[in-house]
């Protein structure tokens, strides 16, 4: 990568962003598809990487530069995973509840957590609808439904840890 354009990008310029983005977006979802094997969460991946690469606002050199990006990639994939399987649990414990302490949990969580981020987890935990579905109700990215639920997962999960 050119010094200037380095600088560029770091410096946050549109230009210099999207270059960079455009040249090393296609590295980033290898490598993080190879751990994830899903594309929109690879997909997640990539944004998020720029965004703390553009966050860490200087790398030593060229090499540091790959090397650096493909770690945070690695990273925020295998954090997703790890995510995932944590609270995976939830969706099996509402799942494997009766229906009287289903909606004994629900009641806990909808006061709790925000509507939005209740709707979310009760489409997709309980009525097991797919993301792309969520995102039509709420005129949105699919990705986006994944990043909401996820952190209701994780709110939800620590809510109800002593209870369950």
């Amino acid at each position: 990568m050119a010094k200037t354009l380095y600088s560029a990008f770091f410096n946050k310029e549109d230009w210099a962003v999207k270059e960079v983005y455009s040249y090393y977006s296609r590295l980033v979802k290898h490598v993080s598809f190879e751990i994830l094997h899903d594309n929109d969460l690879a997909d997640d991946v990539v944004s998020e990487t720029f965004i703390k690469l553009l966050e860490k606002g200087k790398v030593d050199n060229d090499s540091n530069f790959v090397a650096y990006m493909c770690a945070i990639a690695k990273n925020l994939s295998l954090n997703m995973i790890k995510e995932r399987n944590r609270y995976e649990s939830l969706n099996e414990d509402i799942a494997m509840s009766t229906d009287e302490k289903k909606d004994d949990i629900l009641d806990i969580l909808k006061g709790k957590l925000e509507e939005d981020e209740y709707n979310i987890l009760v489409m997709r935990a309980v009525l097991e609808y797919p993301f792309n579905d969520i995102a039509l109700v709420y005129k949105a990215t699919a990705s986006s439904m994944r990043g909401i639920y996820f952190r209701a997962k994780k709110k939800a999960q620590k809510l109800l840890e002593g209870l369950l």
